[in-house]
């Protein structure tokens, strides 16, 4: 497909490309020409894809958007753009499935995900997804079945080499399975209570051990300290008090400790029992 050049710059070629043939799909390529000198070297990192979005309706073969339950493959050469809330059987990743990192609260449901020599991609390194972004995995280990090597409800990525005939055992670039997930950068996303700093059941204030800079508004969870697991919890962060005390939204329904106890005296490091908290 010829693309129409319309800038040029000694690093950069800006192009609008013509239409894409409809009768197939094929892995998106790039050959540079310049006049009077010949083809150019593309690095292997530079690629091109046309990112068809999913609530487009000529995405989809037969101009059908799926309807919850389905199962969804795809293929080598697509790249879909996720930019509205899905809910499915299965989606086979054999292409790319790119999240839209322009939109808060997208969400994806499904019994199976299986990414076979595709990329899944919610927000990239140099550009993560500040948004809210949601995967559901549904079903039951014990009850749904289990795909071969790859198990129920679950997330799988893996090559293609094995089934890809073109290649045969042989891992290429094309045939590697990708999983990219980048969300915000913070200071640290895990710490511990500060010492002797107890949150009490009915309580609605915590302070940490190191300074964090956590956005009001963020989901922490609390571990037991306790000897019953379920006494871990969750809760949503409603005021900064200072970069190591924050209030949240309701009060605690149980008591997470933060005790040191002292060793020294037994020829031993202290004994740090603190609960952790954790982004």
């Amino acid at each position: 497909v010829e693309c129409t050049v319309t800038a040029v710059t000694n690093t950069a070629v800006t192009c609008t490309t013509n239409a894409r043939p409809l009768d197939r799909l094929a892995e998106p390529s790039i050959v540079v020409t310049v006049a009077g000198k010949g083809v150019a070297v593309v690095p292997p990192v530079v690629r091109f894809k046309y990112l068809d979005r999913w609530s487009s309706v000529t995405s989809w073969q037969f101009q059908e958007i799926p309807s919850p339950g389905d199962s969804v493959t795809i293929p080598p050469g697509q790249a879909l753009l996720l930019d509205t809330n899905t809910d499915l059987f299965l989606l086979l990743v054999q292409g790319e499935l790119i999240w839209d990192t322009t939109q808060d609260g997208l969400t994806l449901d499904a019994t199976y995900i299986f990414v076979q020599g595709g990329r899944f991609e919610i927000g990239r390194e140099g550009a993560p997804m500040m948004n809210h972004a949601t995967v559901t995995l549904h079903g039951d280990r014990y009850k749904n079945l289990e795909l071969p090597r790859i198990g129920a409800k679950v997330l799988a990525v893996t090559d293609r080499a094995g089934s890809d005939s073109r290649h045969g055992a042989a891992i290429s670039t094309a045939s590697q399975g990708f999983l990219d997930i980048h969300g915000p950068q913070y200071r640290r996303a895990w710490t511990l209570l500060k010492k002797d700093a107890h949150v009490l059941k009915g309580s609605d204030e915590f302070e940490l051990a190191e300074p964090v800079d956590w956005p009001v508004g963020a989901t922490v969870v609390l571990p037991s300290t306790s000897t019953n697991f379920r006494q871990a919890e969750e809760v949503v962060l409603d005021t900064k008090i200072s970069d190591t005390r924050y209030r949240i939204k309701g009060t605690f329904k149980y008591d997470h400790r933060a005790d040191v106890f002292p060793a020294e005296q037994y020829g031993h490091s202290d004994f740090d029992m603190r609960g952790e908290v954790g982004l």
